[in-house]
């Protein structure tokens, strides 16, 4: 069942003043760096250096924050990238000043002089991005960082409680100049990335990452997405896809291979009876597979163990010249029971693909509301150029999480910008399980200061799938 509700939604108190006469607490100012991970070789990381007032007891305003970040050799500033955002609020911020060979060779030193100040309880991010040098192409340089190798940039703030004194730095080195008319906080914080020659994501479209149980009402497409670095050609490349086993794989969505769901309904085809089979059309862009296998702990070609049944599913792709892409879909869905590693007959081979859109070994416990369902994608494959650690053949993983649930809402608005005067429609979602019914459902929303509901209450529109 499917439901989409529309909804067109002084006491004084007098007490004695204290003045404190407290010693002011000193200035309290954080720092946290936020660098990806993994980058793709010879594409830019984006970094966020995100400072915090923290002064509390009593709570006192920071000026003329300054940002300093050290890059390690090899590795240059893009021009152009700087953002601020100051407690959500964006606004636009110059380049940095740069100073090459400083604090010492091979490194360079950024400086963001004065780019705003911190109102207690507040945050401001500056975001930018850096470029690896490579071994050819675009980002050529004398110092590449090459796949498999890893940097790390040092970042730092400083701040003054005088609004009359801003930050100052050695006009040479971009070492910071002490004393209270330069600087009264500071904090510093660093980044590591990786360097990878390939990467794989594994998505899903359910709102709010919210997938309702049921293969026969629910499928849900899945996208497998595997990307080259920019520089250099990555071959034979494949892709397999771990499948908890809360999860049933169901390939294109138009095939079921059940001869005897003996966990659910002992001597049919069907899950339950007058369930039907789990056909349904097929998915676009879904590739048949090379193999599909029922495996329990696995160890995944990026090196993850992991633990209980898994359905393993493998493709083999194309070669992927610099910055290609290869996705492709299939279909997946959550059962009555889970999947395990006994199954009703005979065991189908991985290369019949009939281990896949099978209940025949869906003999485990019940999936329930709220269960966390997390998928592995692995990529492989050999790559043309030098690796700065590791070796042939590369691998690369991804992984996506959602929930299963048996009742679920979810709320969406017209727009994304709400101005004073205007209109906005809000939508609410009911929506059930195939396993599970809801009677007597009433939906609340909470509509909060300063919205006020248009025409009369409630105004609704239900739409039952």
């Amino acid at each position: 069942m499917f439901r989409r509700v529309f909804l067109a939604l002084s006491i004084a108190a007098l007490s004695a003043v204290t003045i404190s006469t407290a010693t002011a607490a000193a200035p309290q100012l954080g720092l946290g760096e936020s660098a990806p991970a993994t980058v793709l070789y010879g594409t830019p990381a984006t970094v966020t250096l995100t400072a915090a007032n923290t002064t509390s007891s009593p709570a006192t305003p920071i000026y003329n924050v300054s940002f300093v970040d050290i890059l390690p050799l090899g590795v240059s500033y893009v021009a152009g990238t700087s953002s601020l955002s100051n407690s959500g609020v964006a606004s636009s911020v110059g380049d940095p000043t740069i100073l090459a060979g400083e604090p010492s060779v091979g490194k360079t030193t950024l400086i963001w002089s004065n780019v705003g100040d911190l109102q207690p309880s507040s945050t401001q991010a500056l975001s930018f991005q850096l470029q690896g040098q490579t071994d050819t192409g675009t980002h050529l340089g004398p110092n590449p960082v090459l796949p498999g190798s890893s940097y790390t940039d040092t970042s730092s703030v400083y701040a003054n409680t005088d609004p009359r004194y801003v930050p100052q730095f050695n006009s040479v080195t971009g070492a910071p100049i002490s004393g209270a008319t330069s600087y009264t906080s500071s904090d510093s914080s660093t980044g590591t990335t990786q360097i990878t020659p390939l990467k794989v994501a594994v998505t899903e479209p359910s709102p709010e990452g919210e997938l309702p149980r049921g293969v026969h009402d629910h499928h849900v497409t899945y996208t497998v997405t595997a990307t080259n670095n920019a520089v250099h050609a990555t071959n034979t490349v494949s892709a397999t896809v771990y499948l908890p086993a809360a999860l049933e794989f169901l390939g294109c969505g138009d095939t079921d291979n059940t001869t005897n769901a003996s966990g659910t309904n002992p001597g049919s085809t069907q899950e339950y009876p007058g369930s039907g089979s789990m056909i349904k059309a097929a998915a676009s862009n879904c590739p048949t597979p090379t193999s599909v296998t029922t495996v329990t702990n696995p160890t995944t070609a990026a090196g993850s163990v992991l633990s209980g049944v898994y359905t393993q599913v493998s493709w083999t792709l194309t070669n992927l010249a610099a910055s290609g892409v290869d996705t492709f879909n299939f279909v997946a869905a959550v059962p009555l029971r889970s999947n395990t590693a006994t199954w009703s007959g005979v065991t189908p081979t991985a290369a019949s693909l009939h281990q896949g859109a099978n209940l025949d070994n869906n003999s485990g416990a019940e999936t329930f509301d709220s269960e966390s369902i997390t998928t592995i994608a692995d990529a492989t494959g050999t790559y043309s150029g030098t690796l700065g650690a590791g070796s042939n053949p590369i691998a690369a993983e991804g992984t996506n999480t959602t929930e299963a649930i048996d009742l679920a809402v979810q709320k969406s608005s017209s727009t994304s910008t709400f101005s004073a005067g205007t209109i906005a429609t809000f939508s609410l979602h009911y929506q059930t399980s195939e396993y599970r019914y809801s009677t007597a459902t009433s939906l609340t929303d909470h509509v909060p200061s300063g919205m006020c509901p248009v025409g009369a209450l409630p105004t609704s529109v239900y739409s039952d799938s």
